[in-house]
């Protein structure tokens, strides 16, 4: 009988795991600009904000300010629901992997295995990655790093506040509102196409 294969789910962090929005409009606010919730997803924040001071937002973000970040809304019980069917990834882009790392030891409390995160430097790094892991499916917030996951057979966009609208043609991506749905996702999924041969 063959050996059980888990199939393997990525995760990037941030805007999946750890919820920026309110750092984002404090930070905004801050440099002069008043947003709303609807207005943090990056693409609609690049439109509104200088490009100077959309990188100083950036850059202080995700420096030590993200520590205070909450999780995403449900994320912490999805990862407890999929991990018990699936192998969990985070592969994220960090300059400063070290809080990071400091936010996922205080939040997540072991829902992730340490061996199972990985950084990189640029977005398309992810491709790279996932293909080496063999992950099979991928959970992001910016539909623009999911085209680029070419092995990756189930691309899910995390988008809560429907940017997804603004795109004519997501190239394969399916979206995902929350993490109910992806969690629901998960469930409705043919696991054999996943790479199992349970």
């Amino acid at each position: 009988m063959p050996a059980r294969i888990i199939p393997k789910i990525g995760l990037d962090l941030d805007g999946v795991i750890i919820d920026h929005t309110r750092n984002k409009i404090l930070l905004a606010k801050k440099f002069g600009f008043s947003l709303k919730p609807t207005e943090t997803p990056f693409p609609r924040m690049k439109r509104r904000i200088p490009p100077a001071i959309y990188r100083e937002i950036q850059r202080i973000l995700y420096g030590e300010l993200s520590l205070s970040a909450p999780p995403v809304e449900r994320a912490l019980e999805g990862l407890r629901t999929l991990g018990k069917n699936y192998d969990l990834f985070i592969v994220s882009r960090r300059s400063d992997k070290e809080v990071a790392l400091a936010w996922i030891k205080k939040e997540l409390d072991g829902l992730i295995k340490e061996v199972n995160i990985h950084f990189v430097i640029k977005d398309r790094e992810k491709a790279l990655v996932c293909k080496e892991l063999r992950i099979v499916v991928f959970l992001d917030d910016k539909v623009e790093s999911l085209w680029e996951l070419k092995t990756v057979k189930e691309r899910f966009w995390f988008d809560h506040f429907d940017v997804s609208r603004e795109y004519e043609d997501l190239k394969g991506v399916k979206v995902v509102p929350s993490w109910r749905d992806f969690v629901e996702q998960m469930v409705g999924l043919p696991r054999i196409e996943l790479g199992s041969t349970a």
